[in-house]
Formats: structure tokens, C-alpha cells, sequence
């Protein structure tokens, strides 16, 4: 695929940001905006970290889980050590899966083991996190999940826009509709741009093959 925005397909969503980048770069009869002055406000989970096939917390927890169990076989045969020493994703998958329709009693088990982390000092997982090497850029927003996923901020003089990330394609990743209501009428009375990963995005995940 080549082109601007290749992996999208053709609607408002993919117009308006094609728009707004052309507007910004002072095409048209639009000034340019200065580059010091283009700022971006992004939320972190979903937006800039990847939650499928599983999400970098859970990636990094399953990292030292598996680590704790080779360190003490006892823990190889309970969970959530056991699933992650046995690679079994399946399960950790399960779990958050059970967690996303209100089911936290594997998710408790996960933040349980999770507390055991730092018995010999905080040093060793954070070395494991920064083997990783995916870290978050910029977090914002509240906890209530009323504040949509993007903003490209400008003066009443420039460009903005205003993007709502709806997760709404429960095959390519996780389905956050349940409860996006709030955010979805925040997003109506205050002009955003909802973005459908369903209808707005060809390729959700690259082909890896």
C-alpha cells in the first residue's frame, strides 16, 4: 500500500486528518504552523500501547512470573506462575479477557503474584522492563475513560483536531464499546472526529510473516 494514510480506508475520519496535516503544513491558503507550536496530546492505553495480542504490561508480567518460577520450582505448579513459566498465554489471555466483562478473579491472582515482584528490591524488574524496551511516550486523560485518545491542540488562529480512537473490532483486538458512551457524546458536543478501527482501518496489525 502506498500513499497518504495507505492502511486506511476512504471517509470523514482519514479526510479530516489528511486535511488538518495539509492545513498545518500551510498548504491551500493556510499558514504554516511553526513546528515549536504543533503539539500533540495522546492516551496511553490502546493509542500508544499495544493491547493485542497482549497488552506491555501483561507482556512485561509474564517476563518476570516466568523468571520467578525457574527461580523457585515451587511456584511452577500455581498460578498465574504456572502459566507463564509453561508460556501459556492462553490463559493470560483468558484473564484479561475475563477482566474486560467484569470478571476479576484471574486478574486478582495476576496482581497478587504481581506484589512479589519487588521482595528482592525494585532493581532486577526494572532491568526486565528495560530489556523490553517499550515504554510509554506521553500519558493524559483521568481515569474515568470520559477523555477521548488524541488531540492535535492549536490557538483559535491554527489548526486542531480532535480524535475519539473507538475500539469497536473485537476480531483484531480488544472491544472497548461497553461503556464508551460518555465519551462517544463528549465527542459529539464538542466537535471530535470519531475514528472507527472497524470501518476507518484496513490493517489494524501488520503482517508479520
Amino acid at each position: 500500500m502506498t500513499g497518504d494514510l495507505a492502511s486506511w480506508r476512504e471517509g470523514p475520519a482519514k479526510k479530516a486528518i489528511i486535511d488538518f496535516v495539509a492545513r498545518t503544513c500551510g498548504e491551500g491558503e493556510s499558514p504554516p504552523v511553526p513546528p515549536e507550536e504543533r503539539v500533540a496530546v495522546f492516551d496511553n492505553d490502546g493509542t500508544l500501547w499495544c493491547e493485542k495480542p497482549m497488552p506491555i504490561q501483561l507482556d512485561f508480567t509474564v517476563r518476570r512470573l516466568a523468571e520467578m518460577a525457574r527461580e523457585n520450582p515451587s511456584l511452577q505448579d500455581q498460578q498465574p506462575y504456572q502459566a507463564a513459566y509453561q508460556h501459556d498465554l492462553k490463559w493470560m489471555g483468558a484473564a484479561m479477557v475475563k477482566h474486560y466483562h467484569g470478571d476479576d478473579s484471574d486478574l486478582q491472582l495476576l496482581m497478587g503474584a504481581a506484589m512479589d515482584f519487588f521482595d528482592d528490591g525494585p532493581e532486577k524488574p526494572i532491568r526486565i522492563w528495560s530489556r523490553i524496551g517499550r515504554r510509554p511516550i506521553l500519558a493524559s486523560g483521568n481515569s474515568n475513560g470520559d477523555v477521548p485518545m488524541l488531540a492535535f491542540a492549536g490557538t483559535p488562529a491554527t489548526p486542531s483536531l480532535r480524535l475519539l480512537l473507538l475500539h469497536d473490532d473485537a476480531e483484531r483486538e480488544f472491544d472497548y464499546v461497553a461503556g464508551a458512551e460518555q465519551a462517544l457524546e463528549v465527542a459529539g458536543q464538542q466537535n471530535w472526529t470519531v475514528v472507527s478501527i472497524k470501518d476507518d482501518w484496513n490493517i489494524v496489525f501488520a503482517d508479520a510473516t
